[in-house]
């Protein structure tokens, strides 16, 4: 997303993260807090995943 490979909105889809503007005001970083929250829903099932999804890539979050 800060190179302009994926839009912060399609990260957050595909990666299953939560991004918040870095300080600089002009990047995103993980919210890692959120994203462990977002996953944790996945893994229990409270969030409905479409058929196919990969895993989360433990590297990003």
């Amino acid at each position: 997303m800060n190179r302009g490979w994926l839009s912060p909105g399609r990260a957050e889809e595909v990666c299953r993260v939560k991004l918040r503007l870095a300080r600089n005001g002009i990047d995103y970083e993980i919210d890692r807090r959120e994203t462990a929250r977002r996953r944790g829903r996945d893994a229990e099932g409270r969030v409905s995943a479409e058929a196919g999804d990969s895993p989360p890539n433990p590297r990003i979050g």
